[in-house]
């Protein structure tokens, strides 16, 4: 058994082979603070937060009321900007409602028209089947699907 000493360690292990990578390729999300964007007092420290983790989530979806939606919404747009978060580093999600509820095209509509181009993730928890599926990130062509469906209850490609 062969042991690489501290200065072999950054050598290529086979002729022609790259350097092996010295800093992460991603940015690590091991610490994720879901903060409910209705509750003024739990928002108002999210530049504090934001310092400590790697991850901010708007919680828009099942921790909020029914009658708080509309206000969670809004303190989502309002977390956007209370700080630079592509200078802190930290990841600024959200978590809309399942496509099949009442919330999910104004929880869509708002946050891409008035911070899309702030939240790294929104993220889906969709409803099929009556069962609870795995959650979904969405890009931009599934955006575009989700929000006919929401709007039109189906969707038609033109292709």
């Amino acid at each position: 058994m062969s042991t690489r000493t501290p200065r072999q360690f950054f050598k290529p292990l086979a002729i022609g082979a790259p350097e092996p990578m010295r800093d992460l390729p991603v940015r690590l999300e091991r610490m994720i603070h879901f903060v409910p964007g209705h509750n003024e007092k739990v928002r108002s420290k999210t530049p504090d937060m934001a310092a400590k983790v790697d991850v901010i989530l708007a919680n828009l979806e099942d921790a909020i009321p029914s009658d708080a939606k509309d206000a969670a919404r809004a303190g989502a747009i309002e977390m956007s900007k209370m700080i630079d978060w592509k200078a802190s580093g930290t990841g600024l999600w959200t978590r809309v409602n399942p496509l099949n509820s009442p919330w999910f095209l104004d929880d869509v509509t708002e946050i891409v028209t008035k911070a899309g181009n702030i939240f790294d993730v929104i993220i889906d928890i969709g409803i099929r089947c009556n069962m609870v599926r795995s959650c979904n990130v969405f890009d931009h062509d599934m955006l575009d699907i989700a929000v006919q469906i929401a709007r039109y209850g189906s969707f038609k490609s033109i292709v």
